[in-house]
Parts: C-alpha cells; sequence; structure tokens
C-alpha cells in the first residue's frame, strides 16, 4: 500500500479560490493523501466551504478551524497534525496538476531522501502562465525555492529536528526551509514541476511585504543566523549568498511601493546589517556575474550591482528601478 501523504493547506479568507485548490486535490492520482486544511480564523465563507468539502469527501479531507494565528502558526499546527509519513503544503488559492503528490513521491523514494524540492509556474488569474522557475541538479539550485510548497518531505525528519515556521511578517517559510537545508545533506532538487503559484493582487506577497515599513527581512534572517551559526552541512559560501540575496530581494521588491526616503533607510540597514553580520561579503566569490551555477543571470547581475556599488549609488539604483 502507497505510504500516507498529508497535505497542510492554511486558509484564511479564500472563498473565492478554495474551491478550485481543493478541487485540485481531489483530482490527484496518488491514492493514500490526507487533506488537512486549517483555518485560521476566516472572517468570509471560507469556514462554512471548507466544512461542505469536508462533509462531502470525509476520506480525503481533515478540517481545522483555530482562532487567527497566522499563517506560520497554521502550518505549525500542520505539522503536530499530520498523520502521513510523507508531508507536502500548499497555499489556498494556488493549484496543482493531477500527478503532482504522484510524482513527488516517486522522487522521494527514488533518492531515499529527506526532502525533494520542485519548481513552478506562476500563473495570472486569467489562466496564463507568466514565468516558468526550473530547478537544476547545482549546489545552489535549491537556495532558488524556499516557499514551503513545491516540495515533499519525510514527516519524521521534520519533527526530529524539530522543524517550525518562524513568526515573522517576511521570510516565515525562507525560515523553516533553510533549517531545513541546515539539518539533512539527503536532499535534492527535480526539475519537474506540477505546482502553479497564483499572482493575485490581494496576496501577502502583493501587499505587506512590499513595504519596509510595515515588514522588514531583519528578524528572520538574524534568527536565522543565530540557529545555523556556523553551518555544519551547508556550503558557508552558498549560506552567506541566501543572506546577501535576500537583502537584495526585499529591497528591489519594495522599492517600486515603498516611499523613496523609506527605501533610502532601509537600504543603509540592510546594508549595515549585513557588514555586522556576514563580515566580508563584499568579497563573497559567489557575488559574481557568473555565480553561483544555476541562479539566473539578471538575479546575479542584480545582486553584484547593489553589492559592489557604494551607497549613494545603491540609492539611485533602487529609485531608478522603481521608477521603471
Amino acid at each position: 500500500m502507497s505510504k500516507e501523504v498529508t497535505l497542510v493547506i492554511p486558509v484564511y479568507n479564500a472563498a473565492p479560490y478554495l474551491e478550485s485548490c481543493v478541487n485540485s486535490v481531489l483530482a490527484q492520482t496518488y491514492p493514500n493523501i490526507d487533506c488537512l486544511l486549517i483555518d485560521d480564523g476566516s472572517t468570509d465563507d471560507s469556514p462554512a466551504l471548507l466544512d461542505r468539502m469536508a462533509a462531502a469527501h470525509p476520506d480525503r479531507l481533515r478540517v481545522i478551524h483555530q482562532p487567527n494565528a497566522g499563517v506560520a502558526a497554521a502550518r505549525n499546527l500542520g505539522i503536530q497534525l499530520a498523520r502521513g509519513e510523507y508531508l507536502m503544503f500548499a497555499d489556498n488559492d494556488d493549484f496543482m496538476v493531477p500527478d503532482y503528490v504522484s510524482h513527488m513521491v516517486q522522487e522521494l523514494e527514488a533518492a531515499d531522501a529527506d526532502m525533494v524540492v520542485s519548481g513552478f509556474h506562476r500563473v495570472s488569474e486569467d489562466g496564463r502562465i507568466l514565468f516558468t522557475h526550473r530547478l537544476t541538479q547545482d549546489p545552489w539550485s535549491k537556495f532558488r525555492a524556499v516557499a514551503p510548497w513545491g516540495r515533499i518531505l519525510r514527516t519524521d525528519f521534520v519533527r526530529q529536528h524539530h522543524l517550525q515556521f518562524g513568526n515573522f511578517r517576511v521570510g516565515e517559510d525562507s525560515y523553516f526551509t533553510i533549517c531545513a537545508y541546515e539539518a539533512s545533506s539527503r536532499i535534492v532538487t527535480t526539475d519537474y514541476i506540477g505546482y502553479h503559484w497564483m499572482d493575485r493582487p490581494s496576496s501577502v506577497s502583493n501587499t505587506i511585504q512590499k513595504r519596509s515599513d510595515i515588514a522588514s527581512a531583519l528578524p528572520m534572517l538574524t534568527a536565522l543566523q543565530e540557529r545555523i551559526a556556523p553551518p555544519q552541512i551547508l556550503e558557508p559560501e552558498l549560506l552567506d549568498y541566501f543572506f546577501i540575496k535576500h537583502i537584495v530581494w526585499h529591497l528591489t521588491y519594495i522599492a517600486k511601493d515603498t516611499a523613496r526616503p523609506v527605501v533610502a533607510s532601509t537600504c543603509e540597514t540592510y546594508f549595515a546589517w549585513l557588514k555586522d553580520h556576514v563580515p566580508g561579503y563584499r568579497k563573497n566569490p559567489q557575488v559574481s556575474l557568473c555565480r553561483p551555477k544555476g541562479e539566473l543571470f539578471g538575479i546575479r547581475f542584480t545582486v553584484w550591482l547593489l553589492v559592489k556599488s557604494p551607497m549613494w549609488l545603491k540609492k539611485v539604483i533602487l529609485t531608478v528601478y522603481g521608477a521603471l
């Protein structure tokens, strides 16, 4: 008999998209899925909709209602309540192709791995694929995918290493993922893609995370460094590059939606943090137009440009980027 997979889906005010997401779970070809839907204090029709779907499919769906505590708390509860030998995550407004779970289980078992990481398609609300994020076998490639979805894990691996999502406004999923990467040398990537990440204007990644006056990237980075310093499994150069890239990513991410003086101040704060916490970051060999292998050239160029530029030029670059 196939091993059970617990698929954890946090739900918060997702009524317009929820049925599509759950239907993609019910359409999976894998025969042994325990879908755990955690209602995080929704105030729309999501709770009633969840209960109706669970009543119609009691063998496939479990629903838990809790007061609003945030997505990290919902996922952590999912880890506690998972009954499957394997663990997966999905967001409540995304969807998966029918062979997604089956393929990921096959990859995990074939590699005898603790985790298999895949890429994804970024999809618009009208169904267009905006871009495809495909992974390679390069050591850096797994760092390019840090969201909780698009991967499968052994549940006992997660529990044995006390892996949890952090209570951060930015990077709660990155904290979980990088801690997992440091916990095992048996983590592999695949070029398979079966997950569709929906691009919705109302999502957290398109609202809160784009404003540094609301959410900073530094609490997560500081907590992550405290937990895995020095790294025992991860390559130090690649881990440091992750810190650098994460800071550059958030600066470019907020540039279009945050006031220019706030972006400038955040830039100073972020690079001061790098100077204090990642000494010699400017000389990291991975900060290059040619490295790390497996990263997109545009990202390598942006990281290299912002790291190597003096502070005044960093601010100019971010201002121009924000105006584009």
